[in-house]
């Protein structure tokens, strides 16, 4: 199983992506102690790190290069500032990924799995995945291929 650190101070958005991320079967963590964030990091040792840019006390690209300086585990920026310099400055700071708020949940799940190769959707998980308009794009992916075409 995965474990991601999320850090962010959105308390509403922190347990949205907690909640969601769970039902994939990932282990998260969301961040508690803003002043420390390498303390946390450390305790956790996440696969994967889901990073805010608006943080009290420090901004998200000053933990960003903190990490970076110990670890290459993957950072994906989640973050309503989402201006090209942001951006550009996720990237620079170590960043892999920038995902702007508001975003959909299946967005972030998608880009967590391919950053930590991680699970497929079970359970619940797939019930939820399964219906709406991913639903069709989901059971294409999922159906066997015979002589180059789906069946």
């Amino acid at each position: 199983m995965y474990r991601i650190l999320i850090v962010e101070d959105d308390s509403t958005i922190a347990e949205a992506l907690k909640r969601h991320l769970e039902g994939w079967d990932y282990e998260t963590v969301i961040a508690e102690d803003f002043k420390n964030i390498m303390a946390e990091f450390t305790r956790v040792e996440p696969d994967l790190v889901l990073l805010d840019i608006g943080l009290p006390f420090y901004n998200g690209f000053y933990w960003c290069s903190q990490i970076r300086q110990v670890s290459d585990v993957p950072i994906i920026f989640i973050s309503s500032a989402s201006d090209n310099m942001n951006i550009v400055m996720a990237m620079n700071m170590g960043g892999d990924e920038f995902i702007e708020k508001p975003f959909d949940l299946h967005v972030v799940t998608a880009r967590c799995r391919r950053s930590c190769a991680g699970p497929t959707p079970t359970g619940a998980a797939q019930a939820s995945w399964s219906t709406g308009a991913a639903s069709s794009i989901w059971r294409t992916l999922q159906s066997p291929i015979r002589t180059g075409r789906r069946t």
